[in-house]
């Protein structure tokens, strides 16, 4: 197989180991509690541990590891045969994880099973994250810069102009700047530690080209970062180098005059402040980035260290930004040693006395805080030698053989056969052995039965000094073989060859894939080769890739169980198509095409640039091209660019789906626009259109293009070819373009101008002004011009003093009535006051000139002497009083008119009514006229004011609505009905007829009329007396505040009325009178009126009484 080739070896599952005593009935020893766990891991190796194993039994064990998406990524396997404990240990490898991310272990234990397929007795997983082997890069711009003497010169407080990276473990980045003395320095990286991880050294370069550190930092974690004072102007110098993986990475500088040292917080060690919390430490260590971040804080680092061993202890720090002290103490809390520098490092070294931990630390000095960083080493003591060689003589035999060893000491020496695939190994068996030497010279034979399997088979051994502890590894050897079952070549960038051999059986699947540079997985499949005389040949086929990175072909062959046999890997460069050459011409890009395929359609665009600012001329937007073969020549023809100039050319090449392939630019050259070709650029050409063959001169004018009168324009294009001043008229008036010249024109794009006298830019021919150079155009004709017009479009103004808007004229549109006043404008009533609310002594009333002014609002002037003027100015709920009288007319106003029409002169009560208007009782009639001015609110009065509840007619107290007896005679006694005892009322307990109801036993006449009888008995004249008396209560009672006057007005004159009128029209009244009154026919009511009865049963009053007619 070439060695151009490069190959790895897919990871093998499990291999199946027959023994000779498969065929032999077996019987179980398994004891069911088996158990298996993966210890001391780290990125390529670990301890798998078994316990509860059964000594008579035999296993197979697996470590299987996936990324986060399930992809295989690697693992060990092994097998244990009759372990003679039942607690073994075995050691086992891989390559490093090549992507970063989380990974998971999968640990099994099982029966072995010489046929596959035994019992699974238990598992193990376990998860980690892998930094990933990092990223292809390529040298960044700063290269070459590996070397100091190579360093890259850069400024401070600047950032970088171009990105970097270490493109490769083995790199380094080295820069230079200059800086003067008393400055604080901040150097910083940051980067994904996943990736690769990066680490800083910052030095100064000394007088006599020695380099002075002054600092370091090599921590696990995203960043690195080194601080540091200047003490001397010097050149400085950074190393960026990896200790694991490429990595891209973020430089920067700062720089600032010396201060007070920034603040800083625990560093990720925290908290150790005492032995307790100390932080344990493997030699050599030498973390950075650790600080003391208080005035309390103190750093505490446990380190086991071996008697008769010397060891270096170093703290590095700015000493300026703070003094840091350090010491050693024993477990008995001893101090050991100390140092107590005053300066920018702490360091001493000790040997050690004793074999035990001890504790290392760190503190501020007085309290002093400061960023630091710890070196730890050893050296001294007794050192075991020993070298190892590990020899394969087949596949399944080998020797491990140890030389230089130290008689009567202790080793150590590991061992595995097994299976590599790449840089990762699967154990087929391991083995670990202890010894005390007795000589300088060990050898060990290790045999495996590889059965019928493909793949590099290797013998590997590890040394180890048994003394030390941990145990320090001195060598390892390994010796590998191949015993070929499968192969992969690339036979082009989408085909591969695969080829079998040395197979037993006849029946098998192989298993491919084509993973890019990325990781994923471009194509897979799977196909069932043909197996003739113990091999085969098969071809496999996937779409062309569009990455030009690495890909790399993954084949896995497995039997017809479906186990894996052997793997192989074809890692190749794709042929992406590209662009091979480009040229460029005065009119046409040219380029030739590579790798491509044939039958595929591509799309490619060009374009021309201005050299000086890559701005684009022309361009040919995207072409598209069928390609017939694996090459093709194409070309873009264009006319020439706008103007002669330096000119690049550029080409894109993309997928028929707009993906870019390629691109390849910056061909420049010169390119001459000559339209004539007289070899004169047309930019340049007085005479662009030279007849062919003619010689030119330096203007590009021929013989017969001559410039007569030498003003640089010839003959044929000059429109004035004797007069050297002028040559063309551009606008055709007739006057040359040249404004200084004979005739010129002021106005060369404008045939309608070629004059401007005041010099105002405006034509003499248009302008309304020719001799004002102020004025050039007067748009409303007013006779002012539109720079001094206010209003150049109204011909009635122009100028507006007060700058309200409103122009000055007052006769003119929008005139302001009020031209020195910049509130007011327009006054609609002329009435002197302006419209403008908000103005100065504005019309509240701007339609009414006798009104201008209105305090309370109501829509009335203030203006007495005014239309519509307001007769109560400060009342907006009143404004006329028609009367006079001092009361509103607006009835739902502030003390309203009840009267609005009393007549002048007149005393008006709180109504606004005189004496004469009154109605106390609301029913419609003055007081003045009624006889009832107490009429209950509802009842309707008639002409005398008295309503229905208080007509008497016969002024028995009773009214007529409940009188029974309408024509008692006056003062007779009544009952409640209104009935007199000659009316048939009956008075049971009157007189002293003791019940009698004959009216001769009553004591009274036959008129009704009450007699006194003083011979009555003593107890019923008591009696009755008592009866009158409570009737006439009663009486007095009911009736006691109505009375009724009937007034009949008009020139004294008194009306008659009959009974029957009297009956419709008479008063109630109750009688308020006693029993002589009644005799007498006369009374007077609660309201002081005087009755009297006539004979012709009619009344008449005489101002003071009723009175017979």
């Amino acid at each position: 197989m070439s060695t151009r080739r490069r190959k790895t070896v897919f990871l093998a599952t499990l291999l199946i180991i027959s023994i000779a005593s498969s065929a032999l009935p077996q019987v179980s020893a398994l004891s069911g509690n088996e158990t298996v766990s993966l210890n001391n891991m780290t990125e390529v190796n670990g301890t798998v541990v078994f316990t509860n194993l059964d000594p008579t039994e035999k296993y197979s064990w697996y470590v299987a590891f996936e990324n986060a998406t399930g992809y295989y990524a690697g693992g060990e396997s092994g097998l244990i045969f009759t372990p003679s404990t039942t607690t073994v240990t075995r050691w086992a490898e891989w390559s490093p994880m090549k992507m970063p991310g989380t990974y998971y272990a999968s640990v099994s234990l099982s029966e072995y099973s010489a046929m596959g397929g035994g019992a699974l007795l238990d598992t193990y997983n376990y998860s980690w994250t892998a930094n990933g082997t990092g990223p292809n890069l390529s040298h960044d711009y700063y290269e070459p810069n590996d070397s100091e003497n190579a360093a890259y010169a850069i400024n401070v407080n600047q950032s970088m102009n171009y990105s970097t990276n270490v493109h490769n473990w083995s790199e380094d980045d080295w820069f230079e700047y200059q800086m003067v003395k008393d400055m604080t320095m901040w150097i910083n990286i940051t980067f994904l530690h996943v990736y690769g991880d990066l680490q800083l050294n910052t030095y100064r370069l000394a007088s006599n080209g020695n380099k002075i550190s002054t600092g370091y930092t090599h921590s696990e974690n995203d960043h690195e970062r080194i601080m540091f004072n200047t003490t001397t102007n010097a050149t400085y110098l950074i190393w960026v180098f990896s200790s694991a993986g490429a990595n891209n990475y973020t430089l920067t500088i700062e720089a600032e005059p010396q201060g007070p040292p920034p603040t800083i917080s625990g560093d990720q060690f925290e908290p150790n402040e005492d032995d307790g919390n100390a932080t344990w430490t493997t030699l050599t260590w030498n973390p950075s980035g650790l600080n003391i971040h208080n005035s309390s804080d103190e750093d505490w680092f446990a380190v086991n260290l071996t008697s008769g061993i010397v060891y270096h202890f170093n703290v590095t720090f700015v000493d300026s930004q703070g003094d840091i002290d350090t010491a050693l103490w024993n477990a008995a809390g001893v101090k050991v040693k100390q140092g107590s520098t005053s300066t920018s490092d702490e360091k001493f070294s000790w040997n050690c006395t004793a074999t035990a931990t001890y504790y290392f630390q760190v503190d501020g000095w007085n309290g002093a805080t400061n960023g630091y960083g710890i070196f730890i080493e050893e050296e001294g003591g007794i050192r075991l030698t020993g070298t190892l060689a590990a020899t394969l003589t087949n596949v399944s035999e080998g020797l491990l053989t140890s030389t230089q060893l130290l008689s009567g000491q202790e080793y150590t020496l590991h061992s595995s056969f097994s299976l590599k695939n790449g840089s990762s190994h699967v154990n087929l068996s391991t083995d670990s052995k202890v010894w005390t030497t007795d000589g300088t010279f060990t050898e060990d034979t290790y045999t495996v039965d590889t059965e019928d399997k493909g793949g590099w088979f290797c013998l590997r051994g590890w040394l180890y000094d048994s003394t030390d502890s941990p145990m320090t590894l001195m060598n390892s050897d390994e010796s590998c073989l191949r015993h070929m079952i499968v192969d992969i070549t690339a036979t082009g960038t989408n085909s591969a060859m695969i080829g079998g051999s040395n197979l037993s059986a006849s029946a098998y699947s192989l298993d491919w894939s084509l993973i890019d540079s990325t990781g994923a997985t471009h194509e897979s499949g799977t196909l069932t080769p043909s197996v003739s005389s113990n091999s085969f040949s098969e071809t496999i086929q996937w779409s062309n890739p569009t990455d030009r990175g690495e890909h790399c072909i993954n084949i896995a062959l497995k039997d017809s169980s479906g186990d894996f046999l052997e793997g192989d890997v074809e890692c190749f460069q794709p042929h992406i198509p590209e662009i091979n050459s480009l040229s460029l011409t005065d009119s046409s890009v040219d380029f030739s095409l590579t790798n491509l395929s044939s039958g595929t359609v591509y799309l490619h665009e060009s374009q021309i640039y201005w050299q000086a600012n890559e701005t684009v001329a022309k361009e040919s937007n995207n072409l598209t091209y069928f390609a017939q073969s694996s090459s093709a020549s194409r070309s873009w023809d264009f006319d020439g660019p706008p103007q002669s100039g330096n000119y690049c050319a550029r080409v894109m090449l993309y997928t028929q789906q707009g993906e870019i392939l390629d691109s390849l630019g910056d061909v420049c050259r010169m390119i001459i626009n000559d339209g004539d070709d007289d070899g004169v650029a047309d930019e340049n050409d007085d005479c662009p259109n030279t007849p062919t063959g003619e010689s030119v001169d330096p203007n590009g004018c021929a013989s017969s293009q001559t410039d007569s009168d030498g003003d640089g324009w010839s003959d044929s294009n000059d429109e004035w070819p004797n007069d050297p001043s002028q040559w063309a008229d551009s606008d055709g008036d007739g006057h040359g373009d040249n404004s200084s010249g004979t005739n010129g024109d002021a106005f060369p794009d404008d045939s309608s101008e070629w004059s401007d006298s005041d010099g105002d830019g405006c034509g003499d021919n248009s302008d309304a002004f020719p001799d004002d150079s102020n004025e050039c155009t007067d748009s409303d004709g007013d006779g002012v011009g539109d720079n001094a017009d206010l209003f150049p479009n109204t011909v009635s103004q122009w100028a507006d003093a007060d700058g309200d808007g409103c122009g000055d004229n007052p006769d003119g549109i929008s005139g302001d009535q009020f031209p020195e006043d910049a509130t007011q404008c327009i006054d609609a009533d002329g009435d002197g006051h302006g419209d403008n609310l908000s103005g100065n002594d504005p019309d509240e009333l701007p339609e009414n000139p006798t009104q201008w002014r209105d305090i309370d609002g109501d829509g009335y002037g203030d203006n007495l002497n005014g239309s519509d003027a307001d007769r109560y100015p400060i009342d907006p709920t009143q404004w006329f009083d028609r009367d006079g009288d001092g009361y509103g007319d607006n009835l739902d106003g502030t003390n309203p008119d009840a009267c609005p029409d009393t007549p002048p002169m007149s005393v008006v009560d709180g109504n606004g009514c005189s004496a004469d208007e009154r109605d106390s009782d609301g029913d419609g009639v003055n007081d003045t006229a009624d006889l009832c001015p107490s009429t209950p609110s509802g009842e309707t009065p008639n002409i005398y004011g008295c309503g229905a509840s208080q007509l008497d007619n016969d002024g028995d107290g009773i009214p007529n609505v409940t009188d029974d007896c309408a024509l008692t005679a006056l003062g007779a006694r009544v009952d409640e009905y209104g009935c007199s005892a000659a009316q048939g009322a009956v008075f049971p307990n009157d007189g002293g007829d003791n019940g009698s109801t004959n009216s001769s036993d009553d004591g009274g006449d036959d008129s009704g009329n009450q007699v006194s009888d003083s011979s009555s008995s003593g107890d019923d004249g008591f009696w009755s007396g008592v009866i009158l008396t409570f009737s006439i209560v009663i009486v007095l009672l009911a009736l006691g505040g109505a009375v009724a006057v009937v007034t009949l007005r008009g020139k004294g004159d008194v009306a008659d009325f009959e009974d029957d009128e009297y009956e419709g029209q008479g008063t109630i009244v109750q009688a308020i009178h006693s029993e002589e009154s009644a005799n007498e026919q006369r009374w007077q009511d609660s309201n002081g009126v005087n009755w009297c009865r006539m004979e012709d049963g009619t009344y008449r009053w005489d101002g003071n009484q009723w009175i017979r007619q």
